[in-house]
């Protein structure tokens, strides 16, 4: 058995103030995120009041979102912890393909 010589970082000990940094930083974009996501919840693109059916499936769409974001997330775990090389193709939902474009189907 060999040992190896410890990484001259191994005793050293992080700056705190650059992670401080990088954590507010991190959470000051989740609060600008939210807070476009709160004014889009609630104002069309014209500026007018949402109606509430439209709040309801709007609602609805992003907790569907985020559930799935959370299955990806755990799928990510299992790719790393695994070692499995994994492809994933996501089809946009804003723009169906024209005429002439190839798409992937889930029936070819």
């Amino acid at each position: 058995m060999t040992f190896r010589e410890p990484h001259p970082a191994a005793g050293h000990q992080l700056d705190p103030e650059p992670i401080a940094r990088l954590r507010e930083d991190v959470l000051d974009g989740l609060d600008e995120e939210f807070e476009m996501e709160l004014e889009d919840a609630l104002f069309d693109g014209d500026g007018t009041v949402r109606s509430d059916a439209s709040r309801e499936a709007r609602r609805a769409y992003f907790r569907a979102l985020f559930r799935l974001q959370g299955e990806l997330v755990k799928l990510q775990d299992w790719v790393v912890a695994s070692g499995h090389r994994l492809v994933v193709l996501f089809e946009g939902r804003e723009r169906p393909a024209r005429a002439g474009q190839s798409s992937a189907s889930p029936s070819a």
